[in-house]
């Protein structure tokens, strides 16, 4: 484990058909995380997100079937902010820009040969979610805030106007017991 990087309680999805690949990434990881799961098409990888929950989802972009940027659309779409990283042979300006609007947090390119590159890469988009996690909680504590403070201000208001109510209401029954036989002022 690199100084700073605990990734020893995550659950590692990685999905590719290059059994080469598959296993270079699952042996990478299972050093350093709490387990992996290696499955070689997006529909395997959609029957293990269905069964269990994983950390970050690791793919390789050109899969049998449906591909990888198929793959994280359908992550976005059921498992909201689960990060994924990207990988593949073909890189691309444009599919690493098309990764990330589909909602990938990497992407790497093959052939990944430094381990510490997919290590750094997850502890980043770990990190990166956790970070979108506590703002979000931020937030909605804000807007409560808000909207407490607003709740105050509103109640101090009608206090404030309940009591100018109070006080013509008090003035006037002074006046009137101050006209009442007996309780004036010359009583």
């Amino acid at each position: 484990m690199a100084a700073g990087r605990d990734l020893s309680k995550l659950k590692v999805l990685v999905v590719d058909d290059d059994p080469e690949c598959g296993e270079f990434l699952a042996s990478v990881l299972e050093g350093e995380v709490a387990s992996v799961v290696r499955v070689g098409d997006a529909e395997k990888a959609i029957d293990q997100l269905r069964l269990q929950s994983f950390s970050v989802v690791v793919t390789d972009k050109n899969l049998p079937k449906m591909s990888g940027i198929e793959l994280i659309k359908f992550i976005r779409e059921c498992y909201g902010n689960l990060p994924v990283v990207l990988i593949t042979g073909q890189a691309s300006v444009d599919s690493a820009v098309d990764a990330f609007k589909l909602g990938a947090h990497d992407y790497l390119t093959k052939p990944l040969e430094d381990p510490e590159i997919l290590l750094r890469t997850i502890s980043s988009v770990i990190q990166h979610s956790r970070l979108e996690n506590e703002n979000k909680i931020l937030q909605q504590k804000l807007i409560h805030a808000e909207k407490m403070e607003s709740l105050g201000k509103f109640a101090g208001g009608i206090a404030h106007d309940f009591n100018n109510i109070l006080t013509g209401a008090k003035g006037f029954a002074a006046l009137a017991l101050e006209s009442l036989p007996g309780n004036g002022p010359a009583a």
